[in-house]
């Protein structure tokens, strides 16, 4: 875990929630977008937990910091849960509106994740990313480290992004028109560079 990672999503959320899981005898933290188990982590309260992320004391009027009694009840905070579906890395990422996207396929549709809440898991071993259901029927995003859970990711709302498929729809079709274009007239293309896809070096003949 990543802790000067945590520190500036906490930072830029201007919050920090913590509780204890006494189960799994692990502390959490969450940013209000997600939230990180502590592994390893001495146990911290409201005094003490922005000293902890190292982060600037004239910030810290700007964060919300609290502690719950136990972990919200509408996310399964299991390792293992019946039904969740572990989803294939993401084959790109998008940049929209400002902010970068994750597009991560599931079998019931597309979920838009924000890549940021997975930086503090950077240094974490075997991840994998689950998709599992809240109480009220809700999708969200468990993370994995092997076998244990490492993190919850929120998705983003789609409702936000309704403008989004008209224009991947018309960045494809572009696409398409111009790759049977190239593929029409392939003469166009012999006089042009080599270059090798891996290292970005010109090929020569």
């Amino acid at each position: 875990m990543i802790i000067k990672n945590i520190a500036k999503l906490v930072k830029k959320s201007g919050r920090a929630v913590l509780w204890m899981d006494e189960t799994r005898a692990v502390q959490w933290i969450s940013n209000g977008s997600a939230c990180w188990a502590l592994f390893g982590m001495p146990m911290l309260d409201a005094d003490n937990v922005l000293t902890a992320l190292d982060i600037p004391e004239k910030d810290w009027e700007k964060i919300i910091v609290s502690e719950l009694d136990e972990a919200p009840a509408a996310l399964d905070f299991g390792d293992m849960v019946d039904g969740e579906e572990q989803l294939k890395d993401p084959v790109l990422s998008l940049s929209y509106g400002g902010s970068l996207l994750l597009p991560l396929m599931a079998a019931e549709g597309l979920i838009l994740a924000d890549p940021d809440l997975f930086r503090p898991l950077r240094d974490v071993d075997q991840l994998t990313v689950h998709v599992r259901q809240d109480t009220e029927g809700g999708r969200y995003l468990a993370v994995k480290g092997g076998m244990l859970l490492q993190a919850i990711v929120m998705p983003k709302d789609l409702n936000t992004y309704r403008a989004l498929p008209e224009i991947l729809h018309t960045l494809a079709v572009g696409l398409e028109d111009s790759l049977a274009k190239l593929a029409a007239a392939p003469e166009e293309n012999e006089d042009q560079m080599s270059i090798d896809p891996e290292t970005g070096e010109v090929i020569e003949d």
